[in-house]
């Protein structure tokens, strides 16, 4: 029986996107097939990674693990990588790397980690990526098209539409009452260009329209002063658990999120995009990283150019003015999801494309 061991920094419970990744991931994939591990970097220790060196080691004789699933590509990837050398003549062990996309453009930032990158993954058999966009990035640096797998993250199964009622409790709680909703879901951090959505807002004459942020970050004081200085009709709700996030994007008309590449952080996908599409609402993103692979323009929702103002009120104006567009879209990006963004379809990629993995070649 194959085994394999997912060495991650992010798991659930944790609440992050990576997590929600690995977490769907796991779950479909056969049962007992999966050790999951989460890595803890020594606080005492430099490099930090070094102990789990011994702590991987031991993990993979006692549960016999045949391949190793390196969830981050550093630190965690230096660990596959040296277990990889250090094994090849006395034990058969493949490894897979997953890249997220900001974590190999970060990494190039410095000369010692991108040398260190570029080796992890010419060694390792096979690289994930979570978007074709991720798979670009990887095949730019040199490494062969056919060594790299595209696994797109999926909603899970916790998101999942939730009584009229629940909604009304909502639109009571916050005086919502006959409201449109506008409503994005992302960390509070300046690449999401929720800053970008408020500045699109101001320039809007339609009063019915409240806008609703779902989440918490380092750019929560700015926002906040954003929003009092503009005098907008908005909420900054703060993170919120799995199923409120489920009533708010039962509740919502419209889902927005206008990322922006700032440096090596740039949205590597979107998966909140795929959520609010599995509610049937309608989406609006913008055109950079992985998120057009998400958000299929004119389809599944709108897509604007990257920073760009206008675009974002003209998109928002053209949905909530548009009752018939915001219900096509939002069916069929609830069609797409159904049929194309399953973790079972997902992980059987991964799964399969594990078995034709030959051992000890990099």
């Amino acid at each position: 029986m194959r085994r394999i061991l997912l060495l991650t920094l992010e798991y659930p419970p944790d609440r992050g996107g990576v997590a929600r990744y690995y977490g769907g991931l796991v779950g479909a994939m056969p049962a007992g097939s999966v050790v999951v591990m989460r890595a803890r970097l020594s606080r005492w220790i430099w490099p930090r990674w070094l102990p789990l060196l011994w702590q991987v080691w031991r993990t993979v004789r006692r549960e016999k693990i045949t391949e190793i699933w390196g969830g981050h590509l550093l630190p965690l990837g230096t660990v596959v990588y040296l277990l990889k050398k250090l094994l090849t003549t006395n034990y058969k062990l493949q490894t897979t790397v997953f890249v997220h996309g900001y974590d190999l453009l970060l990494a190039e930032t410095h000369p010692r980690k991108r040398m260190i990158a570029r080796r992890i993954l010419n060694s390792a058999d096979r690289i994930v990526t979570n978007s074709e966009y991720g798979k670009s990035l990887v095949v730019a640096r040199g490494i062969s098209e056919a060594k790299v797998t595209v696994v797109y993250p999926c909603p899970t199964a916790v998101f999942s539409p939730f009584a009229r009622g629940s909604e009304r409790g909502l639109r009571e709680r916050y005086h919502l009452e006959d409201k449109k909703i506008l409503l994005t879901v992302a960390r509070l951090v300046e690449r999401k260009g929720i800053d970008l959505v408020l500045e699109a807002l101001k320039k809007i004459d339609n009063p019915n329209i409240v806008y609703v942020i779902i989440g918490d970050g380092p750019e929560k004081e700015k926002l906040n002063l954003q929003l009092t200085t503009y005098n907008l009709s908005a909420l900054l709700v703060g993170a919120v658990s799995d199923k409120a996030l489920s009533m708010w994007y039962a509740l919502c008309d419209v889902f927005i999120m206008t990322p922006r590449k700032i440096g090596p952080d740039v949205e590597g996908f979107g998966l909140v995009y795929l959520e609010a599409n599995a509610f049937g609402k309608p989406v609006i993103g913008s055109r950079t990283g992985g998120v057009p692979e998400a958000v299929v323009d004119g389809e599944t929702g709108l897509l604007v150019n990257e920073g760009d103002v206008d675009g974002i009120a003209k998109a928002i104006e053209r949905l909530f003015s548009d009752d018939a567009l915001r219900k096509k879209l939002g069916e069929q990006g609830r069609t797409r999801v159904e049929q194309e963004f399953q973790w079972e379809t997902q992980a059987q990629i991964l799964f399969e494309r594990s078995r034709e993995l030959p051992f000890g070649e990099g």
